[in-house]
């Protein structure tokens, strides 16, 4: 029997959309969840788990699981020594060892859709990641809660949301997040490799003139915008998710800044249509540097799959344990 991580997987709700501690997208189906209350001990390429703010998932014992998607083909599967890492997936259920009488459970009773959710299953472990569907035309991309929140025990705390008709790409950011990792681009160290121009985020002309209407200078409303998360957030800018050490705290782990990573926003997130025919218009450029200088740039790209420092970080967080 295996002491691995999992998640609990059902078909209960199916949704998407991802900010800050809820940030940015397993299978459409699958609900996560965790059966044990001891978080495992952190170890020590950008996430909460080094200030303690967030946990990896639990340790938790079970004999069957299933393993899905991109996460899975890149990191090894099944959990053991060989592949170095205690990650898992089950489904959700009423845990009857009997397989064949095993019920699967939902999260909620009576659920509706995203904005009615009914009450939570008393069946189902409150620490559950419940993953829900968006059905609203307007819905894109996801969102999700990072890591294992263990200072609180509501239900509905850890959860992942997808439009309907989610991208392999934004379900396997969206896996990331909830596994603990933040997004790359706030990075104490990001100016050394990629250029943001916070002007080009969507959005971003309307919160300058609502800004300087609130009676700060052009040249002060910019700065705020730009630089200060909070500030951006609260005026509803989505330049916040690119805030380089997001309310104060230093999410560089020791790792390189990793410009494959799957955390990595790619260059035409949050941008508006002209970045599609001229990248100086992208909010995100990758620097191209030879012998260390930089001598242009070009688009970063959407990524499908985990990078080998997506994996190290995996296998870091989640080392196997027998």
């Amino acid at each position: 029997m295996l002491h691995t991580l999992h998640f609990f997987i059902g078909l209960g709700i199916l949704g998407s959309l991802v900010h800050g501690e809820r940030t940015c997208r397993v299978r459409s189906d699958t609900i996560m969840v965790p059966d044990a209350v001891s978080a495992q001990a952190p170890y020590g390429s950008t996430g909460p788990f080094k200030l303690g703010i967030r946990q990896p998932w639990p340790l938790v014992n079970r004999r069957q699981s299933t393993a899905s998607g991109s996460q899975a083909n890149n990191l090894g599967y099944p959990a053991s020594a060989q592949n170095g890492h205690n990650l898992a997936w089950e489904e959700a259920s009423d845990g009857n060892q009997d397989l064949g009488k095993r019920k699967m459970e939902y999260c909620y009773k009576n659920y509706k859709d995203v904005e009615d959710i009914g009450t939570w299953n008393s069946l189902v472990d409150p620490g559950t990641l419940v993953i829900a569907l968006d059905f609203d035309p307007s819905a894109i991309g996801g969102e999700a809660t990072i890591g294992y929140n263990i200072f609180n025990s509501d239900p509905d705390r850890h959860h992942r949301i997808l439009g309907a008709q989610p991208e392999v790409e934004l379900v396997a950011h969206e896996i990331g997040h909830v596994l603990g990792m933040s997004h790359e681009a706030l990075r104490d160290d990001r100016d050394e490799c990629v250029l943001y121009q916070c002007r080009n985020v969507v959005g971003f002309d309307a919160a300058l003139a609502k800004a300087i209407s609130g009676g700060l200078t052009a040249a002060d409303a910019r700065t705020k915008l730009c630089e200060d998360g909070r500030y951006a957030l609260e005026n509803g800018f989505d330049g916040w998710q690119y805030t380089k050490n997001l309310r104060g705290r230093d999410l560089s782990d020791s790792a390189d800044f990793d410009l494959i990573f799957i955390m990595l926003y790619d260059s035409e997130s949050f941008a508006n249509e002209w970045c599609l025919i001229d990248q100086t218009a992208c909010p995100l450029l990758q620097l191209v540097k030879v012998n260390g200088m930089s001598v242009g740039l070009e688009k970063i790209s959407r990524k499908s799959e985990p990078s080998a420092g997506d994996i190290a970080w995996l296998k870091k967080w989640y080392p196997w344990k027998p």
